[in-house]
């Protein structure tokens, strides 16, 4: 027989690649290509990676245990009690999300924000409880936030600050561990 790991790997592809693919479309509605990015730094690629890393472990850790395992336990054991947390708890995100984002202007745009939030969302929750791992899903959803937020200019400090900012946050949780 084979072993849980090796079950996973399918579905495990298949999320990167929806995770790749819905990185990618993002990028091109924000204008960028691919061929663009051709003559970009090595520090251009990486400071993006090191500023959200560490915000999107804190993420996944929130809403996928924290918040997710709080609410199957308030609703208790049962197939239709669990799909119910997985899609409040993706509606919650999806709106939470958006009241983050200061660039939505408008009730239609604002909308449709929602909408492809809690979708993807709702495929992350769903693979954690079908897998029984968070880390299929926390690695999609960096490669997912990775692909969206590299065209933003503000996303790219300089190196030095970048290592400054993960220095301090990674003192915070030794302090508090």
């Amino acid at each position: 027989p084979r072993s849980s790991w090796l079950r996973q790997v399918p579905g495990t592809l298949l999320l990167l690649v929806f995770a790749v693919g819905i990185g990618l479309i993002a990028m091109t509605e924000q204008g960028l290509s691919l061929s663009a990015l051709s003559g970009r730094s090595l520090s251009w690629w990486l400071t993006p990676a090191i500023v959200f890393v560490p915000t999107i472990l804190a993420y996944t850790l929130l809403w996928h245990v924290l918040f997710l395992g709080g609410l199957r336990k308030l609703l208790g054991p049962g197939r239709w009690r669990t799909a119910a947390a997985v899609v409040i708890t993706a509606a919650v995100y999806a709106v939470y999300h958006v009241a983050s984002v200061d660039e939505i202007q408008g009730v239609g745009p604002m909308l449709e924000e929602i909408g492809i939030t809690f979708a993807i969302r709702l495929v992350l929750l769903s693979f954690v409880v079908l897998s029984g791992s968070i880390a299929p899903a926390l690695i999609a959803d960096a490669v997912i936030n990775y692909l969206v937020f590299l065209p933003m200019d503000h996303f790219h400090p300089p190196v030095v600050q970048a290592l400054v900012g993960v220095s301090v946050a990674g003192a915070v949780v030794l302090v508090y561990r």
